[in-house]
Parts: structure tokens; C-alpha cells; sequence
């Protein structure tokens, strides 16, 4: 299946997952470090994040078939990112709920359309292969997300973590818009 590793678009979409699931695992993983630090709400961050994520899978995803898998994953990006990047400013105020709100509704509809727009690559019979890839890349993505963050938190802090992070995630922005990423 080395020709699915030939394909621009699958090649830019792995990329975005990759980001993705590297940026969210992130989030999920330091936290609670940095709710602590700031003596802030992890518990209720989570909550309205994930309330915010089912909530817009259970309403919002059927509108991938009406404006389209890359369109939405264009407008759930800065969403997502600025979820992130106003972590540490936030955490410790009232204003928190609106980064969590901001970080849940953007990680779900992204969920929802970087699986969708995997699942619109390959043929019948490399489907398997596609999704394969597809979950691995994921995969990888949390676990550099626990991993590299980690380090940058070593060496930049709490803050800065979440600040590169957020920054980070908008590459998936930028490879979404420029790349020839595409619905088949």
C-alpha cells in the first residue's frame, strides 16, 4: 500500500491528523498541571469541553454533507487553536468556560471531519489499509502530544506549552487551506 503514501492529499490529510491528535493530546494530558499552577478548574474545564464536543458530534456533524468535510474543518481549526492558546490566561477566571466551550465544539467537529474525509481515500480493497494508516497516525499523535509536550513544558513552562501548542495546531489550519487536501 506504499501508493496510498503517494497521495498528496491523503499525505496533507495524515499531516493535519497528526496535528491534531498531537495538539488535543496535549490539552488533555497538562491541564491539570497548569489548573494547578494556576489554581484553576481542571474537572470543569473537561466537562464543558467534552459537553461542547458530544454536543456539536450529535448536532452539528451531519452538516459535512452540506458544506463539506475541508470547509468545516477550516472553521473548527481556529476554534480548536484558540481553545488552547487561552488556556493558561483563562484557567484561573470565570472566562474558562469559553476556552473549554471554544476547544471541545472545535475538537469534536475536527474529530468528525478528519475521520470522514479518511474514510473518502482509497479504493474498496485499501480501505484497510487507509483506515490503518489513518488510526496510526492518530495514535502517534497523542502519544507525541504526552511525550514532546512534556519536554517543551520542561524547558518553556506551563504557559508556554499551551501557547506553542495552540500554535502548532494552526498548521493544521494551514495544510487544510493550502494543501491539496480534498473530499473525494
Amino acid at each position: 500500500h506504499l501508493a496510498l503514501l503517494k497521495n498528496k492529499p491523503f499525505i496533507c490529510l495524515l499531516s493535519s491528523t497528526f496535528i491534531f491528535a498531537h495538539s488535543q493530546a496535549t490539552l488533555t494530558n497538562f491541564l491539570a498541571l497548569i489548573a494547578a499552577k494556576h489554581e484553576g478548574p481542571a474537572g470543569p474545564f473537561f466537562f464543558f469541553a467534552y459537553l461542547a464536543a458530544i454536543t456539536v458530534l450529535l448536532t452539528l456533524a451531519r452538516l459535512l454533507d452540506r458544506y463539506g468535510q475541508r470547509c468545516l474543518a477550516c472553521f473548527s481549526y481556529p476554534f480548536f487553536s484558540l481553545g488552547i492558546l487561552l488556556v493558561p490566561s483563562v484557567i484561573a477566571s470565570p472566562l474558562f468556560v469559553v476556552a473549554a466551550v471554544m476547544f471541545g465544539a472545535g475538537m469534536g467537529l475536527l474529530f468528525a471531519t478528519h475521520n470522514a474525509l479518511a474514510g473518502s481515500h482509497g479504493s474498496f480493497r485499501e480501505k484497510p489499509a487507509v483506515m490503518a494508516l489513518f488510526t496510526g497516525i492518530y495514535d502517534s499523535g497523542f502519544i507525541t502530544g504526552a511525550v514532546l509536550s512534556g519536554w517543551v513544558a520542561h524547558y518553556l513552562g506551563l504557559d508556554m506549552l499551551f501557547v506553542v501548542s495552540g500554535l502548532f495546531s494552526l498548521l493544521g489550519l494551514m495544510i487544510t487551506l493550502f494543501s491539496p487536501m480534498r473530499e473525494l
